[in-house]
């Protein structure tokens, strides 16, 4: 019987692969462990364990498994690690973080597009089948989370749609692409049990045209403000670009949501975009006070209100 050690660096949601490692070994009676890193340096005595396992998700993490002496996994660390399929087939062990209460998985895996920021086509390919959510379903949960990257670009979408919908459960999605949406994925959609919103993203100032001429379905079959899109700032759009998006989805009773690239870091209007998603990703705020209300509520310091300010007006 070994002492087997998964490391979880940096993980924001519970990490499936460490999950089904975890299955894998306590289905060979090995004894596991599991730390939380938390993005944080962890003293961890190696010499407690036969044998480990580290997950990396975000690449600025890298560093803390550099004297990990076994396994590293993770997009944060290697696109080109995966595990395999005796592994990733398995139920994910969700006794490893006990206060999850979501069945977690992906129907698909890969995209369509080929997004710049993004790593997804690179590690995954084009989008394909990886398994029905019976395989990583919990009975004992009353919800699910579904991580895919793009379910709407599968041939078989309504098939896996369907099949959500026939759990029961409560479902909640990461994320769609509102460019694909047709009126049948709307309406199927719409009679899902969806927590919280449909999550869709305008990554791109040049997509407004065209999704003007789609938000009729979302008027149609989704209620007011449960549309909320991703709005990419600080990559590759000017601040003009990024008040045109959030004004176009305010004005169409969507819920804008910023999503600063880390390149905003370096950016002299830093200052600006910590504002903007202060602003846009609190409900309570973006539905109900300008901007500037926003900014004389949270600052008493006039110049800094007048810095975020002057950007605002400027290119509104």
């Amino acid at each position: 019987m070994l002492k087997i050690l998964l490391y979880d660096v940096d993980s924001v949601i519970p990490n499936i692969a460490l999950m089904k490692i975890s299955t894998y070994h306590k289905n060979l009676k090995n004894n596991v462990e599991l730390i939380r890193g938390e993005g944080k340096p962890t003293e961890i005595n190696y010499a407690n364990y036969d044998k480990g396992y580290a997950s990396v998700v975000f690449t600025k993490h890298k560093d803390l498994v550099k004297d990990f002496p076994w396994n590293v996994g993770g997009t944060g660390f290697s696109l080109e690690k995966i595990l395999p399929d005796y592994v990733e087939h398995l139920m994910p062990d969700y006794s490893l973080y006990p206060d999850n209460d979501y069945s977690i998985g992906f129907l698909t895996r890969g995209c369509c597009r080929n997004c710049s920021f993004c790593v997804v086509p690179i590690k995954e390919g084009m989008i394909r089948f990886n398994t029905s959510v019976h395989e990583f379903m919990n009975p004992d949960f009353k919800k699910i989370r579904i991580l895919d990257n793009n379910l709407l670009a599968y041939k078989d979408w309504e098939k896996c749609l369907i099949e959500l919908k026939e759990t029961k459960k409560k479902i909640k999605f990461e994320n769609f692409d509102f460019r694909l949406l047709t009126e049948k994925q709307a309406d199927l959609l719409s009679k899902i049990n969806v927590e919280n919103n449909y999550i869709f993203a305008l990554d791109h100032p040049k997509d407004i045209e065209y999704f003007s001429k789609k938000m009729w379905m979302v008027k149609k079959y989704f209620s007011e403000w449960r549309c909320k899109f991703y709005v990419l700032v600080g990559y590759n759009t000017t601040i003009k670009e990024d008040i045109q998006r959030v004004n176009f989805l305010l004005e169409n009773k969507c819920l804008p949501y910023i999503m600063r690239h880390e390149n905003y870091l370096k950016s002299e209007n830093k200052n600006f975009y910590i504002d903007l998603a202060a602003w846009c990703n609190q409900v309570q705020f973006v539905k109900k006070m300008p901007f500037e209300e926003f900014l004389r509520r949270r600052y008493k310091n006039q110049e800094r209100i007048n810095f975020s300010l002057k950007l605002w007006k400027e290119n509104a």
